[in-house]
């Protein structure tokens, strides 16, 4: 809370309460306070809150806004203590939960307690059990970069490619070598979509130009690649300034084995490199 009333203040609640004084200690106390902005206004008994919150907390039926108060509640509410904070904590941890619920759990209570919902959001991420692009979304949360880095690295080893790609993005400033083994491994492997090849290629170029202008070249000259895929590998192979794929592009306009549809897509491509050039 924004309250201009001192640590004293029964009222304060989410400062620490610390030894500080004059402008610095207030500084101090100012910084350390957490996000929340959760003002309650009801007039109960704080059993009562404190059990009407723990039972909303494990019911998915529940809007949103019942859920968030529930969790204020427990973090900080009216009876709220270490117990009512394990209960919240234990909740986001429950495999029995759905999981988006146990994320949004997380994420409010870091508004609450940035430190004790950066625990729970680590443990989420970690749990292999979980869908792997919610625990990606938890990964990229914490505050710690070494946390993040383990988090999102784990979330790269899921079977879901898209995911892996999202993941390998995301470790890009966090750690660029294991960031640049995840998109050669996606940009190389034949399983893979080739939208998903396509972006690895165009994340991983910057750090190894020559190995993704190799595969691309591989992709464009393959028969057995569909005519529209090899089109837009000699696009990308243009747009790393491969001056023989706009070439191969002219080449192909004038083969007489080339496919209505893929026509259609190869006049496109070059209508666009051309109005690229002349911007």
């Amino acid at each position: 809370m924004d309250s201009l009333r001192g640590p004293s203040d029964d009222r304060s609640r989410h400062a620490k309460r610390r030894p500080a004084a004059g402008v610095l200690g207030r500084l101090l106390r100012r910084g350390a306070r957490s996000e929340c902005r959760h003002i309650d206004t009801r007039i109960k008994d704080p059993r009562d809150v404190q059990r009407d919150a723990r039972a909303a907390i494990l019911d998915v039926k529940h809007n949103s806004e019942d859920r968030d108060r529930a969790v204020h509640d427990l973090a900080h509410g009216p009876g709220a203590d270490e117990d009512s904070r394990w209960h919240l904590a234990n909740a986001v941890r429950s495999r029995g939960l759905d999981q988006g619920h146990r994320l949004a759990l997380a994420l409010e209570y870091r508004r609450c307690d940035p430190a004790a919902a950066s625990e729970a959001l680590l443990l989420f991420a970690l749990d292999a059990t979980n869908e792997p692009f919610l625990r990606l979304q938890a990964a990229r949360l914490l505050p710690d970069e070494a946390d993040q880095r383990l988090a999102v690295l784990m979330v790269g080893t899921a079977a879901d490619v898209e995911c892996r790609l999202r993941a390998a993005i995301a470790l890009k400033p966090l750690a660029p070598r294991d960031a640049e083994e995840a998109f050669r491994t996606l940009a190389t492997d034949d399983e893979v979509s080739f939208e998903v090849r396509f972006e690895a290629i165009r994340h991983w170029a910057p750090a190894n130009r020559t190995a993704a202008v190799e595969v691309l070249w591989q992709i464009a000259g393959s028969a057995q690649v569909p005519w529209i895929r090899r089109i837009t590998a000699a696009y990308e192979l243009v747009l790393l300034r491969v001056r023989a794929a706009k070439g191969l592009l002219l080449e192909w306009m004038e083969s007489r084995e080339l496919p209505e549809e893929a026509r259609t897509h190869l006049f496109a491509t070059l209508r666009k490199l051309d109005l690229q050039r002349a911007a």
